[in-house]
């Protein structure tokens, strides 16, 4: 089941920075073992900026089938001189996060945290 819709986070592909959006699903067995299904399990969105001398790449991944789940983001920072990652983390704190992508990720997560209150605060099992 889907506790939040894509159609929420469509802001996202209107930044100048979105690169795609792309669903991660989980595969689950049914009763017959040769047949499975998709249930989709996240939509990750993919920026990309390009600043010299550096790339940035950002995701932000929504779970919309588990309202206890927190969003997650992942920065990297590439220094086009060594083309090594210069900045890595999985979750920074949002201090650390550039300007361009502070925005996104603030609005994403009040949406989030809008459309699955109600759902901690009545299903905590979940």
């Amino acid at each position: 089941m889907q506790y939040v819709q894509e159609e929420l986070f469509h802001f996202l592909e209107d930044s100048s920075y979105f690169y795609e959006k792309t669903p991660a699903v989980a595969m689950q067995r049914s009763d017959d073992s040769t047949a499975r299904e998709r249930d989709l399990t996240h939509i990750i969105y993919t920026f990309f900026e390009q600043e010299n001398p550096y790339q940035a790449i950002a995701e932000i991944s929504i779970p919309v089938s588990n309202p206890s789940e927190e969003i997650k983001w992942k920065f990297i920072q590439m220094s086009e001189d060594t083309n090594k990652p210069t900045f890595q983390s999985l979750n920074p704190d949002i201090h650390l996060m550039p300007e361009w992508f502070r925005p996104l990720l603030l609005e994403t997560q009040v949406l989030y945290e809008k459309k699955t209150i109600l759902f901690k605060i009545f299903s905590p099992e979940i």
